[in-house]
């Protein structure tokens, strides 16, 4: 049946579907009390929640970060290995016990 729906019927069940998804985490301690002071007040105002980027601060730069820095490390690794194996294998570093 999916197949003869249009594409503008296809996004709309695809959106309703994740409309329907509720996270499973639960709310930061900021949010919860936030919800908890405006209900017991009597009123609901968004504006004095703090704003998602806040609550939820990207990873990405410091995941990216130490992705470069593994990357780095490794790339020193293997180059320190290689000159000493290089120069252990050589004659030189033969005749001088390396």
């Amino acid at each position: 049946m999916s197949e003869h729906l249009s594409r503008s019927e296809r996004h709309r069940t695809v959106r309703r579907r994740q409309q329907q998804i509720k996270p499973t985490s639960s709310l930061p301690e900021k949010v919860q009390h936030a919800l908890q002071a405006e209900v017991e007040e009597g009123g609901l105002d968004f504006s004095e929640l703090p704003p998602r980027r806040e609550l939820f601060p990207s990873q990405r730069l410091r995941i990216t970060r130490i992705f470069y820095n593994v990357l780095l490390y490794v790339f020193i690794g293997i180059t320190i290995y290689l000159l000493w194996w290089g120069i252990s294998a050589s004659p030189w570093g033969q005749e001088h016990g390396l």
